[in-house]
């Protein structure tokens, strides 16, 4: 089993500075059974926007067309693949975690993770981040993943945790895609991309 995780948002919260920053923070996950599926998506994503000239080295939601987005949020949807979701509006924020952007990363990864593994691990698993944060922190959310969650504990499979940076992993490539129509639908209140893969989402949680 793979599972994908990535943000959309980021972790600051000063909103009078100029350029304030995003009123939403979400964190995402791509449960799927093979990893292969993904790659095949990208793929033929490469091989549209080739033809067209626009080909990207790393495809994400930023930097895709509308008619693109959709076209790979939908090859996503035909998929066997689980997506779970939750979010904060900062706005809301406790005050002791506004300045300590890595334990709210890792309270959204708790809940995240509860969700995730509602039932036991039957099967190797590889979980793979988004590189975003230092080696220490990286290093904290995997102690902070495995120690929350009884399931990890007790399984008797393989549990493998990597952080890649996106344009290594087709996986991080399409959780990307389903974070920024999760992001859309909350900050910019536009189900237009989100409804495209509604289907897959077994959970969709605002925290605060």
């Amino acid at each position: 089993m793979y599972i994908f995780i990535d943000e959309s948002g980021d972790l600051g919260f000063d909103f009078t500075k100029k350029g304030k920053p995003s009123d939403f923070f979400l964190v995402g996950a791509l449960k799927v059974k093979d990893e292969k599926i993904l790659n095949r998506i990208i793929k033929k994503h490469r091989k549209r926007v080739k033809k067209k000239k626009e080909e990207k080295k790393e495809v994400k939601f930023s930097n895709t067309s509308p008619e693109n987005r959709r076209r790979i949020l939908a090859d996503i949807a035909k998929l066997d693949a689980e997506i779970f979701i939750v979010y904060i509006n900062k706005h809301k924020a406790y005050d002791y975690i506004k300045n300590d952007p890595v334990r709210m990363y890792s309270y959204l990864l708790r809940i995240l993770s509860e969700k995730c593994f509602a039932s036991h691990i039957t099967e190797d698993t590889t979980i793979t981040f988004d590189r975003s944060f230092s080696k220490i922190q990286q290093e904290t959310l995997e102690l902070y993943l495995i120690t929350q969650n009884e399931h990890l504990l007790a399984s008797k499979n393989k549990i493998k945790i990597c952080h890649l940076q996106s344009q290594e992993s087709t996986g991080l490539m399409c959780i990307d895609f389903i974070c920024g129509a999760a992001i859309h639908k909350v900050a910019n209140k536009s189900s237009m991309y989100f409804e495209i893969i509604k289907n897959n989402v077994k959970c969709m949680k605002q925290l605060y």
